[in-house]
């Protein structure tokens, strides 16, 4: 009987901790570890289509990605460290905060109600124009910002050739009317004359 006591304790105990094994093995299968979410994050991150930025309360670049890179014609390694007022133009001399690059009710654009129509500068000076959107955390006591930023300078060229077209449009339809206007007055200045010598032929009958 002591036998079996220590027998069923025995593997009483082994289910438990292989059932304690299993459970622990599914939690890391449904939630991975920090580190592992760290990772993937800067994975999903540097291989973004769109330019990210992080940036500290001083406006100062601490992280950017490659795409941002890409949009402003530099390294990575060149952005890091330097201001945002490098990058972006500064709407007012008075412009220090992150915030201040993206004032509340001036110059929202784009699809969304938190874009920010502002304007880029290239590594090369050439100046170019950007829809953006910026939001914060906290982290260690400190605010951090994200910028998220897209190059619509494709989509400017389209509207300004689009502008162009429909005042084109515009001035054909004018002159079509113009030209109208002046067959109509030469129509009826022909049937004036053509009537008034009827007129007279029957008279002079």
């Amino acid at each position: 009987p002591g036998t079996a006591v220590l027998v069923v304790s025995f593997l009483g105990g082994y289910c438990a901790s292989q059932a304690a094994a299993a459970l622990r093995r599914a939690r890391a299968v449904r939630r991975p570890p920090a580190e592992v979410r760290r990772v993937d994050g800067r994975r999903i991150v540097h291989s973004a289509s769109d330019a990210i930025l992080s940036i500290d309360e001083e406006a100062v670049i601490v992280f950017a990605n490659p795409a941002a890179a890409h949009m402003f014609a530099t390294s990575v390694a060149n952005m890091r460290g330097s201001s945002l007022a490098r990058f972006i133009q500064a709407p007012g001399h008075d412009t220090k905060l992150p915030l201040d690059y993206f004032p509340a009710g001036g110059g929202r654009a784009g699809r969304r109600a938190t874009d920010y129509a502002v304007t880029g500068i290239r590594a090369n000076g050439q100046l170019f124009p950007i829809e953006g959107s910026i939001s914060s955390i906290e982290q260690d006591g400190r605010l951090v910002y994200t910028v998220i930023l897209r190059d619509v300078s494709e989509r400017h060229l389209v509207q300004q050739k689009l502008a162009r077209s429909h005042d084109q449009l515009r001035q054909l339809s004018s002159a079509l009317q113009t030209i109208r206007e002046e067959e109509r007055t030469h129509i009826a200045r022909e049937l004036h004359d053509d009537l008034g010598q009827l007129l007279a032929s029957l008279r002079m009958d």
